[in-house]
């Protein structure tokens, strides 16, 4: 994974190699991973009256006037063949040190070239699989489309270990964007209560990865 200074970015926008990621984490998917911030609504329970429901991230998602949401499987897919993440194809870019920085959000301004599949990811990294599963228990994730909330379900999980750490992160194709309109795709993290990752503190409360695709 990238490198920012003397550590691993804790978040896995800025100067990820796509390649990088196709390499390192294609081949470590985690595909049902228990997490507290990946609510994922139970099965329904099997009988002569019940309506088995597709688990999220089985089917594409399509968001009513905007894009495509793929299958997690396509997603794995969609990484091992090198889709460009949305922070590659974004004009603004932040340092690790204001990555840090709870209570703030941070926008990014995308012009497709095209009808251009990318990838919409959230990671996170520490210093040991310990502190890294101590984090994830005090942190929950929300996604959404167009103010639309997108289940955590739909987002494939992988699993690396960095130079120095170990990172988890999630992911999902996003794909067929309307022609001529802005999507405006989001990610808010809650820090239900102070941590720290092995590089830095964080504060109890909110961060907000706000991203506007404009499709040509």
């Amino acid at each position: 994974m990238s490198i920012v200074g003397a550590r691993p970015a804790r978040w896995i926008g800025l100067g990820l190699a796509v390649a990088t990621l196709a390499a390192g984490l294609a081949c470590n998917a985690v595909s049902t991973l228990p997490l507290p911030f990946l609510s994922t609504p139970a099965a329904a329970t099997a009988g002569p009256t019940a309506t088995i429901t597709a688990q999220p991230g089985a089917q594409p998602l399509q968001i009513e006037g905007g894009p495509t949401i793929n299958t997690r499987r396509d997603t794995r897919l969609a990484v091992t063949e090198r889709v460009p993440v949305l922070e590659a194809l974004a004009e603004e870019d932040y340092s690790n040190d204001e990555l840090a920085e709870v209570g703030r959000a941070f926008p990014f301004t995308i012009e497709l070239p095209g009808d251009l599949p990318v990838l919409w990811v959230y990671g996170w990294c520490t210093t040991s699989f310990e502190i890294l599963e101590q984090n994830l228990s005090v942190m929950e994730l929300e996604f959404s489309v167009n103010g639309v909330p997108v289940d955590a379900g739909q987002f494939e999980a992988f699993e690396e270990e960095a130079e120095d750490g170990v990172c988890r992160y999630f992911a999902a194709e996003v794909f067929a964007w309307p022609p001529g309109s802005t999507t405006t795709l989001q990610t808010k993290v809650i820090f239900t209560a102070p941590l720290n990752d092995g590089f830095a503190d964080y504060a109890a409360g909110e961060q907000s990865f706000i991203y506007t695709v404009s499709a040509p």
